[in-house]
């Protein structure tokens, strides 16, 4: 076969040819391959680096919300500022004038009422940040106008920037260095201002989430980013309050029994609230009695003090203060001063309040509470004894209930656990029967007087004795008598007297304060007497309630204290809290006596031996142990008064304003775990 030469070689050159194409495109594909695998290993890394330093970023974010939070719960009003001065101060934060309470305060729901709404705070509100600047404390580490920017930083919720970081690294992957740029938002917004019934006043605010976001970039690029989002929007508040004495288990103004003598605690004294002690060391402060290096009184709640620890001198053995004082301890505070009036409780149930705004013009007058309560409760130009709650002619409560006169007996029971009140003055008897939460109707013996159809706030007060010291059981403050609970499950009652409160029989709440949801309280307060226990002879006492007696030289006790009420001697049982100016004796603890037995002895013998005579002599056979006089104390704590918020209404409170935060509120601030990625782009 005939092959032309020029023919074949250009077939071989296009074959070679087809060939290195062939190899080229492998070639090109393989270095695609290789590369877009590079470049998905980069992206990765710088995901995975973003991941990092996000959640990084989010840790140390965190660490800041710890910060802030020991600042919120760290807020203390200085001893000695005004109530003018605070509302000045919150009225600053609203961006308004002074603030001023409602009319009527006692009646606001209990959920409270806004006073104003605080707008959001800007670069240049420095000066509506005085509350928290005024009242928080600069350890020194900022310069005064580091520490305004700090709590403005803090309080612009989710535009707040809490944390901004940036790093540079070399990487050839894309040409170019990388940087990692992370910033976490979120913060604090303060939100309103609330008032309540109490007149306690909350800076309410909203906890908004954390974001923290970092992107990484190669110059001006992005090319990873990772966002993650903690929590959710929570609200948290600061209170401001005059606290209630009811936050206390016991408290004493003097340590002495009715005839002066120094009180010990000892090994039997258990306290599972706060505990505080005025006195003065060596005159009339507590003193400290342990049988034994493992004895002494125990203090599971705060143990505060004027004075210093004290021993008892013949006390047999010193505990350690670790051991008694398992809740902490303070020594050397300051005094705590009792009220020197319960003015506040007769105008509270005349519906009034001395801070009301506009201030009622009852208040002006020479004898302010005397004008106040006639111009409530009559048109007459007096106030005759009897039973009081609603203005001539109108159909609902003023506020709370107010009886002028004494008191002969008070009973509260309650009926499908809606409440009854019954006032006996002489032979008559005013009932309040509660029909449901707004409808009260009001009887006088067995005829139907009238019907209130708003809320009574709660308040009962006497002016004038409720009951008298004899007979026991009955003709005083009581329940039923019986073991079904006294208060009703929605019941919030104080009953508050000029003059002493005689308790005669158990009164008790129909919901155990120990359910989370138990809403019934008692508060008892006399103004200028004692409060007294004389229960029914041989049978234990039960009294759900705080107890306050605050005039010089009286407290609680019980009548006839070294009197024995039988045997066994029976309990008193306080669950809630006991304050007092003096104390006053509850009982005596039980002692052995010994038992002696007559023996005829023989004196002088006859010469033969015998007896010529005798005589008797009193020999001691044994010991019995009698019981105490009075009642023996079982003082337990309601420790729903842990929380400042409840309390008896208008039970008195302490001059001074403190701060507390809402519950959990470093937890709302600081949470851990929880969160969720968003994905790269």
């Amino acid at each position: 076969m005939y092959v032309r030469h020029h023919e074949a070689g250009a077939s071989l050159i296009i074959v070679v040819l087809g060939t290195l194409l062939v190899l080229a495109l492998v070639i090109a594909m393989t270095s695609t391959v290789t590369l877009r695998t590079t470049r998905t290993s980069a992206d990765n890394q710088a995901a995975l680096g973003a991941q990092y330093a996000s959640e990084a970023a989010l840790a140390r974010a965190r660490s800041i919300m710890a910060i802030h939070a020991r600042h919120l719960q760290s807020l203390t009003i200085k001893k000695g500022t005004t109530h003018q001065a605070l509302m000045a101060q919150l009225g600053s934060l609203c961006n308004t004038g002074p603030l001023t309470l409602p009319e009527n305060i006692t009646m606001l729901p209990a959920d409270g009422q806004d006073l104003c709404r605080i707008s959001p705070i800007q670069e240049n509100d420095n000066a509506r940040l005085g509350f928290f600047v005024s009242n928080s404390v600069n350890t020194g580490a900022m310069t005064n106008s580091q520490w305004v920017e700090y709590w403005k930083t803090m309080l612009r919720g989710h535009r707040s920037v809490l944390l901004t970081e940036e790093q540079t690294s070399h990487t050839y992957s894309f040409g170019s260095s990388v940087r990692t740029v992370s910033e976490v938002t979120g913060g604090i917004v303060p939100d309103s201002i609330r008032v309540y019934p109490t007149g306690a006043l909350r800076i309410m605010m909203q906890v908004t989430p954390i974001t923290a976001t970092t992107r990484v970039l190669a110059g001006n690029r992005e090319i990873a980013r990772k966002r993650y989002v903690e929590g959710t929007t929570n609200s948290i508040y600061t209170e401001l309050s005059q606290p209630p004495f009811s936050q206390y288990q016991y408290f004493v103004n003097r340590r002495l029994t009715p005839s002066g003598s120094r009180l010990v605690f000892w090994d039997q004294d258990r306290f599972e609230g706060r505990v505080h002690a005025n006195g003065t060391g060596g005159v009339d402060a507590p003193l400290f009695y342990a049988t034994t290096s493992t004895g002494g009184p125990r203090f599971q709640g705060k143990y505060t003090s004027t004075a210093n620890l004290e021993w008892s001198t013949s006390t047999p053995a010193k505990a350690p203060e670790s051991q008694m004082f398992q809740g902490g301890a303070a020594f050397g505070v300051d005094r705590i001063t009792l009220p020197g009036n319960a003015n506040n409780q007769r105008l509270a149930a005349a519906g009034l309040a001395t801070n009301q705004q506009p201030r009622p013009a009852c208040l002006n007058a020479a004898d302010p509470i005397t004008m106040c309560l006639r111009q409530t409760f009559t048109t007459a130009t007096s106030l005759p004894d009897g039973v009081y709650a609603s203005r001539p002619g109108e159909s609902t409560f003023a506020g709370g209930i107010y009886v002028k006169g004494n008191v002969a007996d008070l009973k509260v029971t309650r009926s499908d656990n809606l409440q009854t009140i019954a006032i006996t003055q002489g032979t008559t008897t005013t009932m309040f029967r509660q029909v449901n939460a707004t409808k009260w109707e009001v009887y006088r013996g067995s005829t139907l007087v009238s019907t209130l159809n708003n809320s009574f706030n709660g308040m009962l007060f006497v002016d004038g004795q409720v009951g008298t010291a004899n007979p026991k059981g009955t003709g005083g403050l009581r329940g039923d008598g019986t073991s079904a609970g006294d208060l009703a499950g929605q019941t919030q009652l104080t009953v508050a007297a000029s003059s002493d409160i005689f308790i005669k029989d158990n009164l008790t709440y129909a919901d155990s304060p120990s359910s989370p949801e138990a809403k019934n309280v008692l508060g008892v307060y006399s103004e200028a007497g004692n409060i007294k226990v004389n229960g029914p002879e041989n049978q234990d006492l039960i009294v759900d309630a705080t107890l306050m007696a605050a005039a010089p030289g009286k407290g609680f006790g019980t009548v006839d204290f070294q009197t024995s009420r039988g045997s066994p001697q029976p309990k008193v049982r306080i669950m809630g809290g006991i304050i007092e100016e003096q104390s006053q004796g509850v009982g005596t603890t039980s002692r052995l006596v010994p038992v002696y037995r007559t023996e005829r002895v023989c004196v002088r013998e006859n010469a033969n031996g015998s007896c010529r005579e005798y005589r008797n002599y009193q020999v001691l056979d044994r010991y019995e142990e009698q019981a105490g006089a009075g009642y023996s104390r079982d003082f337990r704590w309601d420790a729903r008064f842990n929380n400042r918020g409840f309390a008896p209404p208008f039970f008195p409170t302490q001059q001074n304003y403190e701060i507390s935060s809402s519950e959990g509120l470093g937890k709302a601030l600081v949470r851990p775990g929880g969160f969720k990625a968003e994905a790269s782009p």
